[in-house]
Order: C-alpha cells, then structure tokens, then sequence
C-alpha cells in the first residue's frame, strides 16, 4: 500500500508514527477538513502536472487554485493535469493519495505561497483515507520541495544585500534550497501560481 512506502520514508525523519488514517474517506479537500476537523484551507492538497517528460507537484492550500496564465509562466508550459493512472506511473501514489513524499526519482515537488497562511497544514499520506500534520519547515524537509516563496531566513540574508546586486547573488545563493520565481517579488512574495477562487 502506498501509505504504507510513505510511513517507511517519513520514519527517516521520526514521523512516520504521525500519519492519521481514517475510516472515512479523505479523498477531496472538503472530505479530509471534514475528516480531520480543520478548515478546507489547512488540507495541503497535492496537484499532481505533467509537462513533457516532467512530472510536477505543486502542493498549496485547500481553497485555492490553479492560475493558468501564471503556471505557464513559471514553468514554460500549459499545466495539464494527470490522469489516475499517469499518477500511479509517473508519481507513484493513486488519486486520492497522491502527497509529496516517497515520489518516484524525478518528480518534482513544488510548495505555494498560499500555505504560509497556516502554522501547520494537512497533506495526504499515501492514501485516500490518510494525513499527516506538518509544520511548513517539516513540509519543506520532509518533501524536499523547492519553496515557491522565500524563508525568513532566506529574506534576512537577502537584506544583507545591496539592493542592485540582490538577485544577482541571489542566484549564486540557491544551494540553500530556496528560490525565487518572481523576481520583482522578492521581498513580496505573492501566489506565483494559484489564485482565489473568487479571483478567477
């Protein structure tokens, strides 16, 4: 079962005892709030996107979505979901399940901006009747995502910098693991990628 591949890989980091399995369904965003008893925005859902041989997650909170117009910007291509079964193959977790730990190599893993909301957030754990809670520096190690917004930390090196030469050096800097997709918003960051529902 693929919840259990992702309590093996969580037990690299002490937390594999912390995934929450239900009896009832957490399949969709209002499924799991319900589930687990939080509000629709703190279910970390996982938006699983191909682009030619790449496979993407971009994992954001539970209320928004997908800016067509912004995603093809950040990431060069029109975003086009995957199937069930192109999620099974390219990801290695079912719809319903599908969660940013024990992917397959390759996959890339992305978090939005919309999360930053919330101290902790709930994404799936393999299956469509489980969870884990994180805090968003756990989401960030447990995943080995690439942050869509800057850290705290990343923002106070960067006040460091003279402002002509900040994204400069901020590209000499990315072995942090941190990265910035909108440059002119680097001390502002704001949703490269989704949008309010009431905003379409």
């Amino acid at each position: 079962m693929s919840v259990e591949m992702v309590k093996e890989y969580l037990a690299q980091f002490g937390a594999a005892d912390r995934v929450r399995e239900f009896e009832a369904s957490t399949a969709t965003v209002e499924l799991a709030a319900q589930a687990a008893g939080v509000e629709p925005g703190r279910i970390a859902k996982t938006l699983s996107f191909k682009l030619e041989d790449r496979t993407i997650l971009v994992v954001a909170a539970g209320d928004v979505k997908v800016d067509n117009v912004k995603y093809k910007n950040t990431f060069g291509g029109k975003a086009k979901m995957l199937t069930p079964q192109e999620a099974v193959e390219r990801v290695g977790h079912a719809g319903g399940g599908v969660c940013p730990f024990a992917v397959k190599e390759g996959v890339e893993g992305c978090l939005d901006e919309s999360l930053r909301r919330f101290e902790t957030v709930l994404p799936a754990a393999g299956s469509a009747n489980s969870c884990i809670e994180l805090t968003l520096p756990e989401l960030e190690k447990f995943s080995r995502a690439r942050c869509i917004f800057p850290s705290p930390m990343f923002l106070a090196m960067m006040a460091l910098l003279p402002v002509d030469s900040m994204m400069e050096k901020a590209n000499m800097m990315l072995g942090t693991g941190y990265t910035i997709l909108r440059a002119d918003r680097a001390f502002s960051p704001t949703n490269w990628a989704t949008k309010a529902p009431s905003t379409i």
